[in-house]
């Protein structure tokens, strides 16, 4: 199995429990949100008030009514978004990689040239082993 994949599955994963535990939340926001009382003659119900009252009148179910859809859509994108970034990632380092390896093989013929020049030498060889010490 891919790391990609493997990143995928773990991204649904996590998005899953995620809605899992906050959408009971997502349920008491949207209900406070429309079912305000205009003339404000009632006592609005905090958070935890109302998920209370929602399990008392209406069942543990209903914290979770259209769960499904949501659960969904949260496990393709977070599968998505986790599985590509490990495989732009993965490409990433490797340019990196070949971008380094070129740049060590450009530095020796630079050492090489430099030690044709006596007087440099030495202050090019300090120079030298402080961009090595860059790139390690």
């Amino acid at each position: 199995m891919s790391d990609a994949l493997i990143n995928g599955l773990a991204g649904a994963g996590g998005g899953i429990i995620a809605q899992l535990i906050t959408y009971p939340l997502q349920t008491v926001n949207t209900r406070q949100q429309t079912e305000r009382d205009l003339k404000k003659e009632k006592r609005k119900l905090g958070t935890i008030e109302q998920m209370c009252q929602v399990v008392k009148h209406e069942g543990w179910g209903r914290l979770y009514g259209g769960l499904t859809p949501s659960l969904a859509g949260t496990a393709a994108s977070q599968s998505t978004i986790m599985g590509m970034t490990k495989q732009i990632d993965d490409r990433e380092k490797e340019k990196t990689k070949v971008v380094k390896e070129e740049f060590q093989k450009e530095l020796e013929l630079i050492k090489e040239d430099l030690k044709k020049i006596p007087k440099l030498e030495q202050g090019m060889e300090v120079l030298l082993a402080k961009m090595d010490d860059l790139l390690k």
